[in-house]
């Protein structure tokens, strides 16, 4: 479990299990290529839904992590994906997350199946169809 920018909690092991697929997606607001990439991610989510639950991770303590900077860009950019922050670092270091955008798809199986900059081109062939 993990909580979003205004505490509502979400679990990725219930999304696997109920049978979809999960992008976590490691970003920051200072990140030029995260910015560039979110309008990807957005449509994406929208084009997927029910199928694939997008969550951006935004990593870092809160003395180095501005959130009315995540959410300014957030609204800006008409982002409808939850923000999550890993202020431990753990989801970073789970995942061995090393720069931003760092895009991780877990297959409902909870298997790592992409791991890039970029979201996957081809979600038909990475999701079985």
């Amino acid at each position: 479990m993990a909580a979003d920018l205004d505490g509502a909690r979400h679990s990725v092991d219930e999304e696997l299990a109920a049978g979809r697929a999960v992008a976590l997606v490691f970003w920051q607001p200072w990140c030029g290529s995260c910015l560039d990439e979110a309008p990807r991610v957005e449509q994406a989510r929208r084009e997927l839904a029910g199928r694939v639950t997008i969550f951006g991770v935004v990593s870092g303590p809160d003395g180095s992590v501005d959130e009315a900077d995540i959410r300014r860009i957030d609204l800006q950019l008409g982002l409808g994906y939850p923000h999550l922050r890993d202020r431990d670092g753990s989801w970073s270091s789970r995942f061995a997350v090393r720069a931003t955008p760092t895009i991780i798809v877990l297959e409902p199986g909870g298997s790592v199946v992409h791991r890039g900059a970029h979201l996957p081109e081809d979600w038909g062939a990475l999701l079985g169809g």
